[in-house]
């Protein structure tokens, strides 16, 4: 009875750690977040889905507040837990690897950037329709970094493309999406442009 109520009361502050996130509360969101994994420690979960989930978690609220090392110091416990329990497409760790790449991202680490966003990629090509608009999402989180990071434009433009491939097969016209890609891809256009005349 005492095992199920700590896990309750884990869930909650878990549950009140991502609704502080949406709202922008990061503090707050760690210190739920802090909480509900000490009532998993607690409990003696050491390896555990929640485990992984809150870690992951806990190192994206890091990266709101841009303190990388403690984001990454979370993100590899997250990894490590959930590769060692979970199938290796599984969304929690993809979820972990776009978590990883938005944080070197940040950290103007693009090789490791690029890498875990293919890994998203790949998962994303190996799991879901090949119009599902994730893939179109990864498509562009890959030409953006090419784009604004690394300034290979011509990768970006290929990558935006794709993005935008997709895209037009399943939304409106009008959706901010395709409008957000287009604008992409006249950005590269121009740069592009830009290059050949110098």
């Amino acid at each position: 009875m005492i095992y199920e109520s700590q896990l309750d009361e884990s869930i909650g502050y878990s549950g009140l750690g991502w609704a502080d996130h949406w709202l922008n509360q990061y503090d707050e969101s760690l210190s739920n977040l802090h909480k509900s994994l000490s009532l998993l420690n607690e409990l003696g979960l050491d390896i555990c889905e929640e485990k992984g989930r809150l870690h992951s978690s806990i190192g994206l609220a890091y990266w709101r507040k841009k303190l990388y090392s403690e984001g990454l110091e979370n993100l590899n416990i997250a990894l490590s837990i959930q590769q060692a329990i979970l199938p290796p497409e599984h969304p929690d760790i993809l979820a972990t690897y776009n978590r990883f790449a938005i944080t070197y991202s940040a950290m103007n680490e693009v090789d490791l950037a690029l890498d875990y966003y293919n890994k998203c990629l790949n998962i994303r090509l190996a799991t879901l329709p090949h119009n599902h608009p994730d893939i179109a999402t990864s498509y562009n989180n890959i030409g953006w970094l090419y784009h604004e990071k690394i300034g290979d434009y011509v990768k970006a433009l290929d990558f935006f493309q794709k993005s935008l491939a997709i895209c037009r097969k399943i939304l409106p016209p009008t959706h901010r999406d395709i409008i957000r890609t287009e604008q992409n891809i006249r950005k590269v256009n121009e740069k592009l442009q830009n290059k050949s005349q110098t």
